[in-house]
């Protein structure tokens, strides 16, 4: 959810927050807060470089 959040702020770039949690709500039918939104923007380039996990990897602890 949150890369997909920040995909979509990057093609809607004129979104404020409030609208971003109005999105996640649809899309996802996930209530979340404003900080959260925040949160996940601040660390998008983050979310952005990761490549999608493999569900059949095991992971290490």
């Amino acid at each position: 959810m949150r890369k997909t959040l920040c995909e979509y702020k990057n093609e809607h770039s004129s979104s404020n927050k409030k609208d971003l949690q109005q999105w996640v709500q649809q899309t996802f039918d996930l209530s979340v807060i404003q900080s959260t939104i925040s949160n996940t923007l601040k660390r998008s380039s983050e979310y952005l470089s990761k490549e999608i996990n493999n569900s059949n990897c095991k992971r290490h602890k």
